[in-house]
C-alpha cells in the first residue's frame, strides 16, 4: 500500500443519475446516488458514485469527506475530475463517497458504529463487483483524512494506496495530551473514541 501526504449488503436501488457535461463537450461523466444497509452501521448509508463515461475496466478510489459532508460533495467535484480526466492530470477511475454525517469514521467496539468493517467488509466488495474493479485506493479530506488514513493502515491490504487532504488528527495519545490550540474547533478533545489508543491501529504492534 502506497501512502500520500456480504450477505449484509443490500442496495436500496439508484435514487436519481445526473450528468454533466462540460463546456467544451470534451467529456461526460455521471453522478449516481445509491444507498446501502450494513450489520456494521445502525442506519443505511447514503452514497454517490462518480464514474467518467470510458467503459473500459477502471480502478476505484473511496473518497471520505469531512465531519457533517454529505455523498453531494461529488457534484461539485464532478466538473474538476472532469477538466483533470480530460487534460490527463489524473487517471479515470470510479469514485465513491458515502455520507458519514458526524460519526467521525470511528470503530468503536463498545458501540454500534464500525466504519473501518462497513468499508472494508461492505462497502468496498459491494463496488468491486458492481463496476469489475481491481485496484482500491481510500483518501479523504479533514475528518475523512483522518477516517482514510485509520482504515488503510487497520486494513492495508485491502487499499493499494492511501491519500490525504488537511487530516484531522489529535496530537496525543490520550485527551489530557490535547492542547487548548488544538480545541478551537470542539471544547473536549472530540467524542472520546477519536483519541486514545484504541484508535491508532499502530499502537502496541
Amino acid at each position: 500500500m502506497g501512502v500520500i501526504g456480504s450477505n449484509h449488503n443490500t442496495i436500496t436501488g439508484h435514487e436519481a443519475r445526473f450528468r454533466y457535461h462540460d463546456a467544451r463537450h470534451l467529456c461526460m461523466s455521471s453522478v449516481n446516488l445509491c444507498e446501502i444497509a450494513s450489520r456494521h452501521l445502525p442506519a443505511p448509508v447514503p452514497y454517490a458514485v462518480l464514474t467518467p463515461d470510458d467503459r473500459q475496466e477502471l480502478p476505484l478510489c473511496i473518497l471520505l469527506i469531512g465531519g457533517g459532508g454529505t455523498r453531494d460533495a461529488l457534484f461539485d467535484l464532478q466538473p474538476l475530475f472532469d477538466e483533470w480526466w480530460r487534460n490527463g492530470v489524473v487517471l479515470p477511475m470510479i469514485i465513491a463517497t458515502p455520507t458519514a454525517r458526524l460519526d467521525y469514521y470511528i470503530e468503536d467496539p463498545s458501540g454500534s458504529v464500525h466504519w473501518d468493517s462497513f468499508v472494508t467488509s461492505d462497502f468496498v466488495p459491494l463496488l468491486r463487483s458492481n463496476f469489475g474493479s481491481s485496484g482500491c485506493a481510500i483518501a479523504g479530506i479533514s475528518a475523512g483524512g483522518y477516517g482514510a488514513l485509520k482504515i488503510a493502515f487497520a486494513q492495508p491490504t485491502s487499499f493499494d494506496a492511501v491519500a490525504v487532504m488537511q487530516p484531522m488528527l489529535e496530537p496525543g495519545l490520550c485527551e489530557s495530551e490535547v492542547g487548548q490550540w488544538n480545541r478551537l474547533h470542539h471544547s473536549a478533545g472530540g467524542p472520546p473514541p477519536l483519541v486514545g489508543e484504541s484508535e491508532i491501529p499502530c499502537c502496541g504492534h
